[in-house]
């Protein structure tokens, strides 16, 4: 830290010490004052990870409770499973701009979650609203006061156990799952934690908090849902024009992804500080989230149609296959697209499960749960998509 110098005058020989004898003389001289001051650094390891409550039984700091087409959220005061109330959500997104609320916890002021990287995890208590339901769809959002946010994804790796029913269960998710520094979101700022909901689902969440990991035992995955769904003979619908179920529609500062009367717009420019690639994808399951088994179908046909103002299609989109375990297999539809005869600027795009590199991707064919369409870091591009199917004729 540089020095800081003041001219300070000292009165010399107003008050002469030597010999013991007041001097009469005033002489002025200026001090140098060196500031002896270093960073103070703090070892967050040496920080100690209390619990932090985010909601329970007040809806002071949560926004999003509003009744809309889109979703209905609200306190209810039973079934509870600790405390007074709980949140009841119901959404179906489908068609809707953006679904989701937020917590703005502690009265919205600054959060320093950085000594629970590594250490703490969010944790709540969830259960279905009807007897057994599938397993939503949820991202959560941590978001600092300068807007920008981290992310990680709520799914069934987040749960004690499977189903997900009318009991209560513990989900949690450890802070490191959240890409602060991909998304240069600033952890020691929070400001909310936002939970973005999508496809459709309902759900009950309660006790929500920050607190330090929990040691648990591994959940039963033998419980968990395998493979019991082959892919249909004919055509399978993915998504059209007017289909519900796509999630990550919606705006960001990297990509435009909005439903148009004839598809689905998608604009983007991924630079490098748009993170990883979390918000820079869209997706929709043909399967209402239960695993598909494409090793039984390797010469079927996924179909997708684009059309775009340019002469190609852009080498930055990729459509993906992802697992039961949230592992992707991509490929670039440009590779794989053929100009459409009599339309310019359409594009039919055809690949089988052979095209993809499962195995190199840490992906079980046999338990697909859905279809991703992504955009690579450091490209840009336009298109529009109009259509996916599966032909499986053979």
């Amino acid at each position: 830290m540089a020095s800081l110098r003041a001219s300070v005058w000292h009165v010399a020989g107003l008050l002469g010490v030597a010999g013991g004898g007041v001097g009469c003389g005033v002489a002025f001289k200026p001090l140098v004052l060196e500031d002896a001051r270093k960073a103070y650094l703090v070892d967050v390891q040496d920080v100690p990870v209390r619990t932090q409550v985010v909601f329970a039984d007040a809806t002071t700091d949560v926004w999003g409770l509003e009744k809309s087409p889109c979703k209905n959220i609200r306190e209810v005061r039973d079934p509870v499973a600790q405390g007074q109330s709980a949140l009841q959500l119901e959404w179906d997104a489908a068609g809707c701009p953006w679904t989701g609320m937020g917590i703005g916890w502690n009265a919205w002021l600054p959060k320093d979650l950085m000594p629970y990287i590594g250490r703490g995890e969010l944790r709540f208590r969830i259960r279905s609203v009807e007897p057994e339901a599938r397993v939503p769809l949820i991202i959560l959002l941590l978001e600092d006061y300068s807007g920008k946010m981290a992310s990680a994804v709520f799914g069934t790796h987040c749960l004690e156990r499977y189903p997900l029913d009318s009991a209560w269960q513990e989900a949690s998710i450890p802070l490191e799952a959240f890409d602060f520094a991909g998304q240069t979101c600033d952890p020691t700022n929070i400001k909310q934690l936002v939970l973005e909901l999508q496809g459709s689902g309902a759900v009950l969440i309660d006790a929500m908090e920050i607190g330090p990991l929990r040691p648990r035992p591994e959940p039963d995955r033998s419980a968990f849902p395998e493979s019991r769904e082959a892919l249909a003979r004919g055509i399978t619908d993915v998504w059209h024009r007017g289909h519900a179920g796509m999630w990550g529609l919606g705006t960001t500062p990297c990509r435009s992804f909005l439903a148009v009367p004839d598809g689905i717009a998608m604009r983007w420019n991924a630079r490098s500080d748009c993170g990883d690639g979390r918000q820079l994808r869209c997706g929709v399951t043909w399967s209402d989230w239960r695993a598909v088994d494409l090793d039984a179908a390797p010469s079927a046909t996924l179909e997708l149609r684009f059309s775009t103002s340019s002469a190609t299609l852009p080498s930055g989109l990729q459509v993906a296959l992802e697992g039961w375990n949230g592992a992707r297999a991509a490929r670039p539809v440009a590779d794989h697209a053929r100009p459409d005869a009599g339309a310019p600027g359409h594009f039919t795009v055809a690949l089988t499960p052979r095209d993809f590199d499962f195995a190199a991707a840490g992906v079980d064919p046999k338990r697909i749960r859905q279809l991703t369409l992504e955009t690579a870091t450091g490209t840009e591009g336009e298109v529009t998509l109009h259509s996916i199917r599966w032909i499986h004729e053979n």
